[in-house]
């Protein structure tokens, strides 16, 4: 039986994944000499845990990078006459000098492992897929250490850690069985949670974690540690409940298992499975959607329901999960079954539109930052019959939700952009006498990372304008911005019998 290997043949590479790839290996010949004495002690750290026990100087370091400069124009070499086989095969070799070189920021490194994995996976053909995660896990270790290290130096808590770790662990289990690599990941999840979050071991996020750690101690014949999780367990609010639930039921079913209706029990759960495929490409991604649709007694398809939408373009796929997928080609078909499979036309927004109405997901650039960001349109669930979003960052192989405002309260008929002064405006209508609007304007920030500038961009509320009218009288109020507080420049009231001034 012959062992199975990634076959890569010459060739195979498309013009996008050469240009791709030129991209994320052009920024390790760039080196800012006084940048680099700043990494030194960084990137000497890193390469000691990756090679051994090798001391690192100053010396040393420009000896890598006069050696991965020439390795990348090597590198890029066999990228321009489509050597793909090759290229892994000098990527393979030098991997661990081109990590310890000082332009290895973390951006750059993850730019350069999205690129060589996404590779990786279109050129396996394994049945077991136990190569390809090998080969996943050891550049996702050398990120996992590059956090750590960025922690340290860095003196903060590194927002990747934990999906990170949630990946790594998953590969572990999954591929390779390794319960005790995943269990010693998920051990940090929990760590992390505990110590970044108020709430502590008494948070939700804590509580379905420590789940997920009580579940592979099982897995793994650990009822002691199992134990333990529980007994933690059982003192978190949002998990005690569920634990109650759990036990009344284990009653019930030990009791009379055989008088259990299964179709009863879990009806709220007795949906049709149906799956969506849409014709064309939106903003450059394949979409499919598995589909929860609510249905009545009679099996009449609602409009609405639970669904996971996967996007998947050339460079990046992601899942998306949402409460509110709604789609207007499903007023054609109102009776649907478990497993029925549809391939529909996608509504694309309207020319000039910002928040479509009628699409059922889109891509805008919300706030402003050249990036287009993805929304999930909400029928109907806003004021007024307006649609409300949530509103998605891209990422590579994952979205992350924006939960700050003014995203976390868009509606199509109440929102106004600008984007000469780059604001947004939000009318809130609080009854049929009250109103408020907020006025949200981009600020551009700097941070520093660990000598690297980076450039920010969040929303700041600058002014509020609210209008009450009462049985014999009627006020207007405006707020502005004012350093740290907000600073009343407008207080009218006037009798509803008089004009206004």
């Amino acid at each position: 039986m012959t062992e199975e290997s990634i076959e890569i043949p010459n060739g195979s590479l498309t013009k996008g994944e050469q240009d791709s790839l030129i991209t994320v290996l052009s920024p390790y010949l760039e080196v800012d000499t006084a940048f680099t004495k700043r990494r030194i002690e960084i990137s000497g750290s890193l390469s000691k845990i990756i090679d051994g026990a090798i001391d690192i100087d100053e010396d040393y370091t420009w000896q890598i990078i006069a050696h991965v400069d020439s390795v990348i124009k090597q590198c890029i070499n066999h990228v321009q006459s489509n050597e793909p086989k090759q290229l892994f095969d000098l990527f393979d070799k030098e991997k661990k000098n081109i990590y310890a070189h000082p332009s290895n920021t973390w951006k750059n490194e993850q730019n350069l492992n999205n690129m060589i994995l996404s590779l990786y996976e279109k050129y396996d053909r394994s049945s077991n897929k136990r190569l390809l995660a090998e080969k996943v896990i050891e550049l996702y270790e050398i990120s996992f250490i590059h956090i750590k290290l960025l922690e340290t130096f860095g003196g903060y808590s590194h927002p990747s850690f934990i999906p990170l770790a949630k990946s790594l662990r998953e590969w572990y289990l999954v591929i390779l069985k390794n319960y005790d690599k995943a269990i010693e990941l998920q051990r940090q999840i929990c760590e992390r949670i505990e110590k970044e979050e108020t709430e502590g071991r008494a948070s939700e996020n804590y509580g379905f974690e420590l789940m997920k750690l009580s579940e592979l101690y099982l897995a793994n014949n650990d009822t002691i540690r199992m134990d333990s999780c529980h007994q933690i367990l059982q003192k978190n609010p949002y998990i005690e409940k569920i634990l109650q639930e759990y036990n009344e039921y284990k009653k019930t079913t030990q009791e009379d298992k055989q008088k259990v209706d299964i179709s009863q029990e879990f009806e709220s759960l007795n949906c049709p499975r149906v799956y969506i495929k849409y014709k064309q490409p939106i903003n450059g991604y394949t979409v499919k959607v598995l589909w929860l649709p609510f249905t009545d007694k009679s099996g009449y398809t609602a409009e609405t329901g639970n669904a996971v939408l996967h996007f998947e373009s050339e460079n990046n796929h992601f899942y998306i999960q949402t409460q509110s997928y709604r789609d207007t080609a499903v007023y054609s078909h109102t009776h649907l079954k478990d497993g029925d499979v549809l391939f529909w036309n996608y509504t694309p927004k309207k020319k000039g539109e910002i928040l479509s109405k009628y699409s059922p997901f889109f891509f805008s650039d919300v706030n402003f930052d050249g990036e287009n960001e993805l929304l999930i349109n909400c029928y109907n669930g806003g004021s007024k019959g307006s649609n409300t979003y949530e509103v998605y960052k891209i990422h590579p192989y994952y979205a992350e939700i924006i939960k700050d405002a003014p995203f976390a309260s868009l509606e199509n008929d109440m929102t106004d952009f600008d984007l000469t002064n780059k604001t947004i405006t939000c009318h809130y209508p609080l009854s049929s006498f009250e109103s408020i609007t907020h006025i949200y304007k981009q600020v551009k920030q700097e941070r520093m990372n660990f000598g690297e500038l980076e450039t920010d961009y969040k929303f700041e509320l600058v002014k509020v304008d609210i209008h009450n009218q009462y049985t014999d009288s009627k006020e207007h109020k405006v707020y502005i911005k004012d350093g740290y507080n907000y600073k009343l420049v407008k207080d009218d009231k006037a009798s509803v019998n008089q004009k206004d001034k």
